[in-house]
């Protein structure tokens, strides 16, 4: 059996196999209730990637005798054109990569004020990573700098030990004032925002773990062909 249902590895709806389905049918004995689900297991058509479906109806779902049975369909993991697909690297520490794909998942599944916190624990996981216990606050009103051991101190911290930029220090502050906000005042961050910031997150990943580490690859690379001769 084939459908057509979105896939997030081609970022498209794509062809999909269902490889196994099940289905649970209720029936009262008595009064005229009855509800139906479908549970299939699908393979994608273009990248032979795996997932979950589930198909739900019942009575008070249906229209004429002449339309055809209505179903809500989920998807799982949940995903839409909207959705976003963790990016893994083996440069990235494992503990750091586990929180950046939760971050994902409560992403994709409308969790918004869940998603910005786990914005926050990656940055807070990566100063400890590098072991960046504080550094100095700048003030934009020329006040003098100040050793602080806050989140702000941490991401200061970075920028000293060479790990970011002072335009990676204000998104990374930025993100921070978004977290609080969210967290305290229960406020919902847009879907826009979210992305953005996870857009981001993205590179500041990039920039202390994977280039650096594909720069050392590559030099190493290039002192072995330079001990053959080459």
């Amino acid at each position: 059996m084939s459908l057509q249902s979105f896939c997030l590895s081609c970022n498209r709806s794509t062809n999909q196999t269902v490889r196994k389905e099940f289905e649970v049918l209720y029936q009262e004995n008595e009064g005229h209730w009855w509800d139906k689900t479908i549970y299939q297991i699908i393979e994608c058509g273009g990248c032979s990637e795996t997932t979950f479906r589930k198909l739900y109806t019942d009575v008070a779902m249906q229209g004429p005798p002449e339309q055809e049975v209505y179903y809500k369909v989920d998807l799982y993991p949940e995903r839409d054109s909207n959705s976003l697909k963790a990016k893994p690297s083996r440069y990235v520490p494992s503990r750091i990569s586990e929180l950046y794909s939760e971050t994902i998942a409560t992403y994709n599944s409308n969790s918004p004020i869940l998603c910005i916190a786990g914005i926050r624990a990656i940055i807070e996981a990566i100063c400890k990573d590098r072991n960046i216990k504080g550094g100095n606050l700048h003030f934009r009103d020329g006040s003098p700098k100040r050793k602080s051991s806050s989140l702000p101190g941490k991401i200061y911290g970075l920028m000293e030990e060479g790990y970011l930029t002072e335009g990676n220090v204000e998104i990374l502050l930025h993100l921070r004032f978004l977290g609080n906000e969210a967290l305290h005042n229960l406020s919902r961050p847009s879907k826009e925002e979210l992305k953005l910031a996870i857009e981001i997150l993205d590179h500041v990943i990039d920039n202390i773990y994977v280039i650096n580490r594909l720069g050392e690859e590559l030099k190493r690379k290039g002192m072995t062909r330079g001990g053959h001769g080459k």
